[in-house]
């Protein structure tokens, strides 16, 4: 069932949590991937406060502190900084469902943060994922989860993606990315309403 209006003003009228406001702080003020020490604060504290730590579902044998030092290791070796930096330069606030140069680095961002962390964990944690990196560009990076997920799957159960995405990048986030794309435009054409990928999510979430 798609939206209703109703629905949708509660939650453009809703203000944000004080937690939220604090994660959005912490990768504000503190956004690079230089200190381990901090890259391993922010992933902990997301992962814990969005259930998607780091820790759940890991390898036998391997202790949460040995995990957490490797996957740290290597966020701040790779060059996950100058993905989310050339993202934040285009100074975007609606992404364009056509602009598929900026999806692409949205997507291959996305994909890079997956494949550092399989490395370790044997699973890629895509909501961990999108999650952390949501709130380093909360512009332009949907949440992924389970329940909205299947919201999305009620609303549009056969959206086709373009081909030369779907191979590329990690395909179950590009199908969801996409739609959350299209419930966007439907609900500005349908309420003439904009929602922010946040106040999206916190839409699925709800009804």
């Amino acid at each position: 069932m798609f939206p209703s209006l109703e629905a949708t003003q509660r939650v453009q009228r809703l203000s944000e949590s004080f937690g939220n406001k604090i994660l959005y702080d912490m990768c504000s003020t503190y956004p690079e991937h230089i200190d381990s020490e901090v890259v391993s604060g922010k992933l902990w504290l997301i992962g814990r406060a969005y259930s998607a730590s780091l820790e759940r579902k890991k390898p036998p044998g391997k202790s949460t502190g040995d995990l957490y030092r490797q996957v740290t290791k290597a966020i701040v070796e790779s060059d996950i900084d100058k993905q989310i930096t050339a993202l934040k330069e285009k100074r975007i606030q609606h992404l364009m469902s056509t602009d598929d140069e900026t999806i692409s680095q949205i997507l291959h961002l996305h994909n890079s943060f997956i494949r550092i962390v399989i490395r370790h964990v044997e699973i890629g944690k895509r909501s961990l994922a999108s999650k952390y990196l949501h709130f380093h560009i909360p512009e332009l990076i949907y949440i992924y989860d389970s329940i909205a997920a299947g919201k999305l799957q009620a609303i549009y159960p056969r959206l086709r993606i373009k081909h030369k995405f779907s191979s590329q990048f990690d395909y179950t986030y590009t199908k969801f990315f996409f739609k959350m794309l299209k419930l966007r435009d439907e609900l500005i054409s349908q309420h003439e309403l904009l929602l922010t990928p946040r106040q999206i999510d916190r839409l699925l979430l709800q009804y």
